[in-house]
């Protein structure tokens, strides 16, 4: 998922909306687990030893650092590429929760559409 950031040549935008269409696949996969396994780890810490915690903080950690370089080769300066680098790791986790709790594949994908316009109109204001 993750990966998919380095491969979008056309800039910031094309590169989250990859981003985001990949876990709209994995969600929609039946032959995956339901849910995230990071998102369930999260919420399980105060349950895990801390070496398991340790390791769903540097998942998260690692989304959110890509989605900063990303957004950092595409003009946004650091201020705002670490707000969204933020939104979007969070967007990215509650899109696996939303799921898992019944949301229909179209209200996942205007999840995402209004994350990506916010986005979009941002990357619009920096030019």
């Amino acid at each position: 998922m993750v990966a998919r950031l380095g491969t979008a040549a056309d800039g910031p935008l094309a590169a989250a909306r990859a981003f985001f269409d990949v876990t709209l696949e994995r969600i929609a996969d039946p032959r995956l687990p339901d849910g995230c396994l990071v998102a369930q780890t999260v919420m399980a810490i105060p349950g895990l030893s801390a070496s398991v915690a340790a390791h769903a903080r540097e998942a998260i950690g690692f989304q959110h650092t890509r989605l900063r370089a990303a957004l950092k080769a595409g003009r946004l300066h650091d201020e705002a590429a670490e707000s969204f680098a933020t939104h979007l790791a969070a967007v990215n986790q509650s899109l696996a929760v939303m799921s898992r709790a019944g949301t229909s594949t179209e209200q996942l994908r205007a999840i995402v559409d209004v994350t990506l316009d916010a986005l979009a109109q941002t990357l619009g204001a920096s030019d």
